[in-house]
């Protein structure tokens, strides 16, 4: 429907009488043509009367007329009364409309919102009576979601929420309520959007969408309660953007931000170093480790956030520098940077991570301790306990620790050698082992029929910091002070992780379900009995 508003004022607004008590009221609709609940109204005009003086506020964005007439109208108000007059007549045969004002009137004093400001009507002899009711929130915090448009399509249509307007659609209070009323018995596909342009269709790059997987089947029953979750549903794999040669760099920019990337050889035998540019991880810069300056062929298999994954075909070629290009270029500075980091309390499950500016091309492990106490040295496993992530970035040590006080890191210079044959920085770090009169402790029982499921407990910034799978009874230990809210995500492919939906596939969001109250901890404190249920 396209909105075409006219405002004509045939009297001033009335202002508030000076002293009185205050108007509390808000106004109330005492007369409708055609009648509510009329029949064989086949007329363009539909007049509105209220007991008192108002003002129409936001007609375009709160006027709902469904079903879609897919026609123009213009808009009169007076004194207490507003007059909307349609280009064409509601014709179409053995047709239930229903035009709800929802909260565009309000009174000139106070601007109390009128309620059940809607009229329904008919084309036939019958009225339509069935309805879909429900609360939409917003999957990823639980919390309901405002202003959400609602819709139904008839599956006999060749209407779709990427191009066309609804056939049926409401909008969300601030609870996340929706009604959807005298509803035609039929086969409908339905959608909650969490829309930004007001256009009633479903920008797939900016909006929040859910679904029913399946045809919903209006019949029978004369009310139906469904709620939905909403989501950012992106679909798109990464691209590449654009590719250069850089001094003896190659520079590959995507489109959007990755979370990971390989970098892979027609001739496996053959590898070239590369890295995402943590400032910028968009851009990929690779390294002519193997010394060719012919075209090579190369896979670029990307990450994006969203899980989606690219493997892109690519042409590239180093430029070939001489010697006095190789002596004015410019090395990128051989950093390091460890997790956690210097004098920071860790587990006697120690977990150590060290992230490179620049692949490393050589290392000797053998270099490293582990100290406990800072004074005994501790074995360390070369091949089992030290793990390299793909493009030699990244090194993570896992090892339980037997220690009383602390334990010490050390790693010497020329441990490690970058691409550019530079050597990282000495590494020393010192760490308590956590007390746990500084932490606190939760545990909690999960009431859910799912056989594979994901307690997690998020804090304020929405970073997870612990979680369990597939137990029922679940324990964490030495958590920060704060406030944290607790989640089961429903992990029905037992994959460890949230999968987001599918628009084009039609599958779901697994779902997350929030218990209901944020859970405040304390250091030294034990919480127990924090429940939470999936029922």
């Amino acid at each position: 429907m396209i909105f075409i508003p006219f405002l004509f004022t045939q009297c001033a607004l009335q202002g508030a009488p000076s002293g009185g008590p205050k108007d509390t009221l808000a106004p109330k609709l005492v007369k409708v043509i055609p009648e509510d609940k009329s029949r064989n109204y086949k007329g363009k005009v539909v007049v509105f009367t209220f007991d008192e003086y108002i003002q129409v506020e936001n007609l375009q964005q709160e006027l709902i007329v469904t079903p879609n007439v897919g026609t123009e109208y213009e808009y009169k108000a007076n004194k207490n009364g507003l007059v909307l007059t349609f280009n064409k007549p509601f014709d179409k045969p053995n047709t239930t409309y229903t035009i709800n004002l929802r909260n565009a009137i309000k009174d000139v004093t106070e601007k109390n919102i009128a309620k059940d400001a809607k009229v329904v009507f008919s084309t036939g002899s019958g009225l339509d009576t069935l309805s879909v009711e429900g609360i939409i929130r917003d999957l990823e915090t639980g919390q309901p979601v405002e202003n959400a448009v609602v819709s139904l399509y008839r599956t006999d249509d060749t209407l779709d929420i990427v191009k066309d307007k609804p056939y049926y659609f409401t909008k969300t209070d601030k609870k996340g309520y929706y009604r959807l009323e005298n509803i035609h018995e039929d086969n409908y596909k339905m959608y909650a959007l969490n829309e930004k342009d007001n256009n009633q269709r479903y920008n797939q790059e900016k909006e929040k969408i859910g679904f029913l997987p399946k045809t919903l089947q209006i019949a029978d029953s004369s009310k139906i309660n469904l709620d939905i979750k909403v989501s950012v549903v992106d679909e798109n794999p990464p691209k590449i953007s654009s590719k250069s040669a850089q001094s003896d760099l190659y520079k590959i920019e995507m489109n959007e931000g990755l979370i990971n990337a390989e970098i892979r050889m027609d001739d496996s035998s053959k590898k070239i170093a590369y890295i995402i540019d943590a400032k910028a991880p968009k851009t990929i810069y690779l390294y002519n480790t193997i010394q060719v300056y012919d075209s090579l062929s190369i896979q670029v298999i990307a990450q994006d956030s969203a899980q989606n994954i690219a493997q892109i075909p690519v042409k590239i070629k180093f430029d070939q520098l001489d010697e006095k290009q190789l002596k004015r270029k410019t090395k990128f500075p051989f950093e390091v940077s460890t997790q956690p980091s210097n004098s920071e309390p860790v587990l006697k499950d120690f977990q150590y991570v060290i992230a490179f500016s620049k692949p490393v091309m050589k290392y000797d492990l053998s270099k490293i301790k582990v100290l406990a106490d800072t004074l005994t040295p501790i074995p360390l496993d070369i091949t089992k306990d030290f793990q390299w992530n793909n493009s030699y970035t990244r090194l993570t040590l896992n090892k339980k620790i037997e220690v009383k006080t602390g334990v010490r890191f050390e790693a010497p210079k020329e441990t490690f050698f970058s691409v550019e044959n530079d050597t990282a920085k000495a590494i020393k770090t010192d760490h308590s082992i956590k007390d746990p009169e500084k932490y606190g402790t939760m545990s909690g029982i999960v009431n859910t029929k799912e056989k594979y499921f994901i307690v997690q407990l998020v804090d304020n910034s929405g970073k997870v910091v612990a979680e369990s799978r597939n137990q029922r009874n679940y324990m964490f230990r030495y958590l920060s002070a704060g406030d944290y809210n607790l989640r089961v995500v429903i992990d029905q492919n037992n994959n460890g992780k949230w999968d987001p939906a599918s628009f084009k596939d039609r599958r779901i969001a697994e779902d997350i379900i929030y218990k209901p109250e944020k859970i405040k901890l304390k250091e030294n404190w034990e919480l127990t009995d924090q429940n939470i249920s999936t029922l």
